[in-house]
């Protein structure tokens, strides 16, 4: 059901800006133009693999989605593989919570990365449980193969690997102050007990790092730690901030172009760039052959490294890749915070969370509570997993609604798990003659299993509008901004009049990123310019049948001719953003929207119908065809209002 959820209409919905960047990419990597890693569009994993499914099904709108549509689907599947701890019937349901979750569904119909980050973010989870339930060495490779695509895929594997180490720190921590906890009885009245407490914290710490009493959550710790030292070194780029660095005019991490490629060192930085990165390698390897044994270590490094380089030199063809994956990855990513892209505020993925995964969203507190108050080992995995993840992208100043899914996966297994364990709580066998009244007695909350189905029958109608209905329609938050599907049926027109190959050429203004998705969707035609529009259309080798120049141009159009009245249409449109101002940091203000029934007017429409009271933001263009043509073409978006 999922992958059929997944596929049905795949290539309908017109391609977004970075849908479009992603496709191009691999479809010049696909027919012998090779590939660079670029880390604004993350890493190389994707295009690689979106090229090989070109060359395997040919390109188009389909096939650009379909590695992301198939790991989607798969990722339905993952929870079989984490039956020891859900059980079956909690595998089951996180099976069904991935299943009907609406952001997961989007996304996994969507040529981004982040689906990918999430397959791998959840095999890396089970691999890991596995590995401290069975101690099997092959889970240490596995990890190391994992955390290892993850690097390849996209930078917020730096995200992903720190949250999971800080709960391995943390369960070490803990075990380890019970053991001397128990080996001292301080007296509770004595002075000296906050010293004591203090001690037992430095010798809990000091003994993480010793030798003794290696445990699986120490090897898997310090696995981690030092498989990702070397490709940590651009972190240290932040160091070019200092006085001394800056007074010197030292560039670890450009944040200027034109001097050299965002976030790559630059002249002396270089140097000082090559020696952090030999330092921690060099750590990475005392450190894996100290806590896992060099028989196990040097493996382990090996299948890590040897994936990295030939993923990012795109298989041994681009050297350049290798110094660009270990320090500009990074780099370019800590110059962009910032830019702060998408400028939302701190309750972003809240409201998100509230407006489309409201049935995750209330189980995973309700959740919470019971596995904090069960004390159950798992389940406070899982809730930490959960918030850990809400708190490191909320904190970054970066916030997408693509991003979202990092935190919906998660709470998809906490999910399954807590409704397994709480329907397995229920007596069922009660055999006495008044069973029913006893079990509702018993376990209240089945008076709610009404409304629980309610939402989650309406969390599937949401689901399916997101997806098929409004899917290039930015009436939904989670759009957030698309490209207009009037760049798709202005494309059908251009095909069925051959434009751009025998029948003269296509001009496309540039200004504001413009020629984004048509890069994309011209790929095959042989006369296409590309180009700011100033004053006239430039040189060509044909005469232009259509060009499309960004609306802020227009009024530059005087001296065109043979051209028909430009059409005006909405190249991308954007969703509302007024949510923005209604929750501020000002106490007043976030008392008055609370109080303010209109609030709770527009709030309940949008959440049930997506009404909106303001008109989609939008960045227009004109389209001109050439006037023998007369072409008939009516925009489907200008007039579209809610």
């Amino acid at each position: 059901i999922s992958f059929l959820t997944k596929i049905w209409g795949l290539g309908d919905r017109v391609m977004h800006h970075d849908e479009s960047l992603h496709a191009f990419y691999a479809w010049e990597l696909a027919f012998g133009q090779g590939y660079q890693h670029n880390p604004m569009m993350h890493g190389p994993l994707q295009m690689e693999a979106i090229a090989l499914v070109f060359k395997i099904f040919g390109d188009s709108d389909f096939t650009a989605r379909f590695l992301h549509a198939l790991l989607g689907s798969l990722l339905v599947f993952l929870p079989y593989f984490f039956r020891s701890k859900l059980g079956n019937l909690g595998a089951i349901f996180s099976a069904c919570l991935i299943a009907i979750s609406p952001s997961l569904l989007y996304f996994s119909r969507f040529a981004r990365n982040d689906i990918i980050v999430v397959f791998l973010t959840l095999s890396l989870v089970v691999v890991i449980w596995n590995y401290i339930d069975s101690g099997k060495r092959r889970n240490l490779y596995l990890i190391s193969l994992i955390t290892s695509l993850l690097f390849c895929t996209k930078e917020t594997s730096y995200m992903i690997v720190f949250s999971l180490g800080v709960y391995l720190f943390f369960a070490l921590f803990i075990n380890n102050y019970r053991f001397f906890s128990n080996l001292s009885s301080p007296n509770s009245k004595n002075a000296k007990t906050i010293i004591n407490k203090c001690k037992i914290v430095l010798l809990s710490i000091g003994s993480i790092v010793t030798r003794e009493d290696i445990s699986r959550y120490k090897t898997l710790m310090f696995l981690m730690l030092a498989l990702v030292l070397p490709v940590s070194a651009g972190i240290f780029s932040v160091t070019q901030t200092l006085p001394g660095f800056d007074s010197i005019g030292l560039v670890l991490a450009s944040s200027d172009s034109s001097i050299a490629p965002i976030g790559t060192a630059y002249g002396g930085g270089q140097v000082v760039a090559f020696y952090f990165v030999l330092i921690l390698t060099f750590s990475s390897i005392v450190l894996g052959a100290r806590y896992l044994g060099l028989k196990i270590w040097w493996k382990c490094f090996a299948i890590f490294y040897l994936i990295f380089i030939a993923i990012f030199t795109v298989f041994f063809s681009d050297w350049n890749g290798v110094g660009s994956g270990i320090w500009r990855s990074l780099g370019y990513w800590i110059i962009q915070q910032d830019v702060a892209r998408g400028g939302q505020p701190w309750f972003y993925y809240i409201l998100l969370m509230i407006i489309y995964e409201f049935v995750i969203f209330i189980i995973g507190i309700v959740a919470i509570v019971y596995y904090l108050k069960n004390k159950d080992k798992f389940g406070i995995f899982l809730s930490y997993w959960v918030v850990i993840t809400f708190v490191l992208y909320g904190f970054a100043s970066e916030k997408m609604p693509w991003l979202l899914i990092n935190m919906v996966l998660p709470a998809t297994i906490l999910g399954g798990k807590f409704l397994s364990d709480v329907i397995l709580k229920i007596e069922w066998g009660h055999t006495d003659r008044y069973k029913w009244i006893n079990i509702f007695k018993q376990q209240k909350f089945l008076f709610l299993l009404p409304i629980v189905i309610f939402f989650v029958v309406f969390n599937i109608f949401v689901s399916f509008n997101l997806t098929y209905k409004n899917s290039d329609k930015p009436f939904e938050m989670l759009i957030y901004t698309q490209t207009s599907p009037d760049v798709k049926d202005i494309m059908s027109l251009i095909d069925d009049r051959d434009y751009g190959d025998s029948d003269g050429s296509i001009f496309i203004d540039t200004t504001s990123g413009f020629n984004w998705p048509w890069v994309w969707y011209l790929r095959n035609k042989t006369n296409v310019i590309y180009g700011t529009f100033v004053e006239d259309l430039p040189y060509g080798k044909h005469e232009y049948s259509i060009a499309i120049i960004h609306s802020n141009n227009v009024k530059k159009l005087d001296q065109i001719e043979d051209f028909d009245n430009g059409i005006r249409f909405k190249h991308r449109w954007w969703f509302p953003e007024r949510y923005k101002t209604a929750f501020s940091n000002s106490p007043n203000k976030i008392f008055t929207s609370l109080i303010d029934e209109k609030f709770w007017g527009q709030m309940f429409l949008y959440f049930f119908n997506r009404s909106l009271d303001d008109k989609l933001g939008s960045e227009d263009a004109y389209v001109f065809f050439r006037s023998e043509d007369k072409v008939e073409y009516i925009p489907k978006t200008m007039n579209q209002v809610r």
